[in-house]
């Protein structure tokens, strides 16, 4: 028997690379790329961490916080849940991204 996916149901990820072509990768990358990607959620966490700590200055913050991390935080989710004032369903998707 097939399991059959809803409608809401996330597509399958690639295949995962092995840990040395994720590095590779994120080296391969200019500083304006890496933090793109973070902000896309298209690093690992793997590549994540090896970034964080080997180029400390360039992961953004958020508070005191590097922001990938702050981010996976129930207080970030809560706080990007509110609505922010003066903005319309439009402004605030665009406010979010």
């Amino acid at each position: 028997m097939t399991a059959s996916l809803s409608p809401t149901a996330r597509p399958a990820r690639p295949k995962a690379h092995s840990a040395a072509e994720e590095i590779e990768a994120l080296w391969a990358m200019t500083r304006a790329e890496r933090i793109a990607a973070m902000w896309r959620s298209q690093l690992t966490r793997l590549q994540l961490s090896k970034w964080s700590s080997r180029a400390p200055h360039e992961v953004p913050l958020l508070g005191d916080e590097f922001a990938w991390i702050a981010m996976r935080t129930p207080e970030w989710a809560e706080a990007n849940d509110q609505p922010q004032p003066g903005l319309g369903a439009a402004g605030q998707q665009e406010a979010n991204r």
